[in-house]
């Protein structure tokens, strides 16, 4: 973690869940990097984000193989390109962007959402073989069944993308904690949403209209053509990936009944 980014951990939305959703993230001229996973959260997060950041000069997009270039042009500008200072940065950033971006001392919050691993590679692979992906056909060509993609993942992806190789579940943790200001739960979007806008400074409102699970146990919805054989291989091989999910999607539901029970 660099020195200038924000020091509260992502962690302390549990500890200490009061201090945190009142603006416990909001610090001035920070810049807010948001780490995509991909399949996750994405376009309804980046409604609500844009409905904060509304000024497109604002707000710094960076496509995943124009990462380096354009951020380094963002700092040859000063941090401020056309004279105006970024507040949300957002793409498919990876741990090494992410430390990349460390390095150059940029004041920062960094901030992401997670979901269940398997769903989210299944969701990445019925994504990347229909039309809205626009070189689905070659993928397709590629990767005729969904065991024939998910099997060639490297393990634990998800750590690989977010904190980069972990060896056992206390370092990943720890790993998370020094890299992420605030991880969100796509399985308790409505819930970490508010959490999250509450942390930043945009006023924390649990609506009564929110969706907010007390017991988001784990399903195999979408899994029925997948062999079995499968779903224990791949559950074996993102063996980490799936108890740090757990892990956090337990600290969630535990926080959902404790809010609920304020609201």
């Amino acid at each position: 973690m660099s020195n200038l980014q924000c020091q509260t951990s992502f962690d302390e939305l549990f500890t200490n869940t009061h201090d945190f959703i009142h603006a416990g993230l909001w610090q001035p001229y920070y810049v807010h990097i948001y780490v995509h996973l991909p399949k996750t959260a994405g376009m309804a997060f980046g409604k609500e984000m844009r409905n904060h950041y509304p000024r497109k000069k604002l707000v710094l997009p960076l496509p995943w193989d124009q990462i380096g270039p354009i951020w380094h042009e963002y700092l040859k500008a000063g941090g401020t390109p056309e004279g105006r200072r970024i507040e949300f940065v957002y793409g498919h950033l990876t741990y090494d962007h992410i430390r990349y971006i460390y390095r150059l001392d940029t004041p920062s919050v960094t901030t992401c959402f997670i979901r269940d691993p398997l769903k989210r590679i299944l969701s990445e692979y019925n994504y990347s073989t229909s039309p809205a992906h626009p070189p689905h056909k070659d993928f397709k060509r590629n990767f005729p069944n969904f065991e024939n993609f998910a099997l060639t993942l490297k393990p634990n992806i998800m750590a690989e993308k977010l904190v980069g190789p972990v060896y056992n579940i206390d370092e990943y943790w720890t790993k998370l904690q020094r890299t992420y200001n605030f991880i969100g739960l796509q399985e308790q979007f409505d819930l970490s949403l508010a959490c999250l806008r509450g942390s930043l400074g945009f006023g924390y409102e649990l609506r009564d209209t929110s969706k907010v699970n007390t017991a988001s146990a784990r399903t195999s919805t979408g899994f029925e053509d997948v062999p079995q054989s499968v779903i224990e291989e791949l559950s074996e091989k993102h063996r980490l990936d799936l108890e740090i999910f757990d892990m956090i999607q337990s600290k969630y539901d535990e926080l959902a009944a404790k809010l609920l029970a304020a609201r």
